[in-house]
Parts: C-alpha cells; sequence; structure tokens
C-alpha cells in the first residue's frame, strides 16, 4: 500500500510496468526471493478480483526480476553493498568500472549502508533502467553550498579528501587508500600531509572507535 500511495495507484488493477517499478521497489530492502514472493501477492489479488493474471506473459516484469535476482545475488550481501562507478574525474573516458564496496556498520552514525538506503527511501520508486543516484554533481554541489552558506572551504571536493584524511588517520594503509579512491598515484597524500597532526588525533579519537569488528 505504501507503494501504491506515493504513486496514486490503486493496488488492483495495476500495468506491467507499475508491477515493475514496484519489483524494483522493493528490491532495495529485500532478498530477490522476498520480492517474488510479494509480486506472487499481487498476482493473487488480481485472480481473486476476477482480473486475471496482469503480467503473465510480461516480458518487462520477468526480465526485471531476472535482473534484481542477479544484481542482488552478486553485487550485494549482508555485510556490504559494491557501488560500480563507471564514470569519475579520475575515469573521465570511461576505462574501466571501479568497484567500491560499502561495509555495514550500524548502528554507527556513519555507517555508509545505511546512508545508501535512506537515499534510496528519499527518492521513492525508480524505473528499472533508472541510475542507482539520480543526484547529478552539479545538483549536489548547490545544494551543498546551500547548506554550508558562507563557508569557503567546503566544496564537493570536501568529502573525497575528508575521506582520504579520515581513512589515513584510522590507519588505513595507503595502498588500501588508493584503491578505495581509484588513485594510480600517491597524489592523496596532497590532501593528508598539511593535517596538524592534533586535528588526526581527534578524529581518530572521536570516529574511529566503537566501530563493529569483523
Amino acid at each position: 500500500m505504501e507503494f501504491c500511495n506515493k504513486l496514486g495507484i490503486p493496488p488492483v488493477p495495476v500495468t506491467e510496468r507499475e508491477v515493475a517499478l514496484f519489483a524494483t521497489y522493493l528490491a532495495r530492502r529485500l532478498k530477490p526471493s522476498s520480492v517474488r514472493q510479494y509480486i506472487n501477492i499481487v498476482r493473487i489479488m488480481h485472480l481473486e478480483a476476477g482480473l486475471g493474471h496482469p503480467f503473465e506473459q510480461s516480458w518487462l516484469v520477468k526480465t526485471t526480476l531476472r535482473g534484481i535476482d542477479r544484481e542482488k545475488g552478486r553485487e550485494v550481501d549482508s555485510h556490504c553493498i559494491t557501488v560500480l562507478v563507471k564514470w569519475s574525474k579520475n575515469n573521465q573516458f570511461r576505462e574501466r568500472v571501479h568497484k567500491v564496496n560499502l561495509p555495514v556498520l550500524e548502528p554507527h552514525p556513519l555507517c555508509p549502508v545505511a546512508a545508501v538506503v535512506s537515499a534510496f527511501r528519499l527518492q521513492g520508486p525508480q524505473a528499472p533502467s533508472s541510475p542507482a543516484f539520480s543526484l547529478t554533481a552539479t545538483a549536489f554541489a548547490r545544494r551543498l553550498r546551500y547548506l554550508v552558506a558562507g563557508r569557503t572551504d567546503i566544496s564537493s571536493h570536501s568529502f573525497r579528501r575528508g575521506g582520504a584524511t579520515w581513512a589515513l588517520s584510522c590507519g588505513v594503509p595507503g595502498e588500501v587508500i588508493k584503491v578505495m579512491g581509484d588513485w594510480k598515484s600517491s597524489a592523496y597524500l596532497a590532501y593528508v600531509d598539511q593535517i596538524p597532526q592534533l586535528t588526526l588525533d581527534y578524529y581518530r579519537t572521536k570516529m574511529c572507535t566503537n566501530l563493529p569488528t569483523a
């Protein structure tokens, strides 16, 4: 019902496109097997209403479910989410696909998986072909400027710089930081070598403690 209310559609009858959207919506928080159970409930509701099977021969629904099986089974497990970055500042010609593994760190306030799930919920239902993150770099920078109005030392690049600094302060090896940030050289050191040791000690104490252990 939550899905139908968001789209402003009745639960019965629905189109094959709406069923595919519903499956995609569910896949962002449920396992593939659970998604199929919900889709089966939709089928039963239509049969009980005497409307027949609304998507028995639907190529769209079948391919959407197969895609969910493939992607959820390969890229997501109970411990992390894998984000596939096909374009970035360091990969402007799409020469490779950079994989970023986001670990589950709940209940830590900086849990990246919790942040991704929250972003998906805010976006609402999306078409199967939609990108995972619909916010463009330009739109993100514009919103960030609004949130930090008056601060000239914070930009969208601060997240990349801050991530490298935090990782180093937490004792992450340099080679791992290079892989995480998709750096081919040690350019990331330019971000962190000017940070006072006192600041690093502070963040190490405040942000690197109480994280779940493997």
